[in-house]
């Protein structure tokens, strides 16, 4: 009940935070350039650093992505992007067991790559902070019987993140971009790659 209580109070600060972040961004922007708002899906490859052991990996899809991009110049462009995932990974016999959630915001400075006519890709790097919680920690044997427990652990991790992202305008109001990033944790929290869609208006 109480780790509940914390989770919903953790999303709760960190959706403040990312509208102030949002505002801050969109007030700095050129007056004529309004932004754009944006909503995707993302498929992440999360690898946990765990110091107890191999924290093992998982497959999961994050359904809880927020976006605002601005222009900067022709071909500059940040964007602010909260993020919120949960995932499961599995015990094995040299794995920790354990569920997975992660709360946060980042921010994204990106260049136009003008490689073709129709080839303009952005690519880009940012940092992002986020508060990971690791619950139900637990090893088991080669026959699946619990051998261990670990306490829960709570992370503020401060992520270094690259991208590259393509847009298509699917019509007047609205684009649609495909995203590829990698982000690099610097405590013992959750790396890994991910794979977005994110439509834009």
């Amino acid at each position: 009940m109480i780790t509940h209580f914390n989770r919903r109070r953790t999303l709760l600060r960190c959706l403040v935070s990312a509208s102030l972040l949002l505002y801050a961004y969109s007030s700095a922007g050129y007056a004529a350039d309004i932004g754009r708002f944006g909503y995707g899906l993302t498929l992440n490859q999360l690898t946990v650093d765990d110091p107890n052991g191999d924290g093992g990996d998982t497959i999961a899809l994050g359904y809880l992505n927020f976006f605002y991009v601005g222009k900067l110049w022709r071909d500059t462009q940040y964007y602010a992007e909260f993020s919120h995932i949960e995932s499961e990974i599995t015990a094995s016999g040299g794995t920790i067991g354990q569920d997975v959630s992660s709360t946060g915001f980042r921010a994204m400075l990106q260049e136009r790559l003008r490689l073709s006519a129709t080839l303009k890709p952005w690519v880009g790097a940012g940092l992002g902070v986020y508060q990971q919680e690791f619950t139900r920690r637990h090893t088991v044997d080669g026959g699946g019987f619990l051998t261990g427990t670990f306490p829960n652990r709570d992370v503020t991790q401060f992520v270094l993140s690259f991208d590259a992202m393509h847009e298509w305008a699917f019509n007047d109001a609205i684009d649609i971009a495909l995203r590829l990033k990698y982000d690099l944790g610097f405590n013992d929290g959750v790396d890994g790659l991910s794979a977005s869609v994110i439509l834009l208006y």
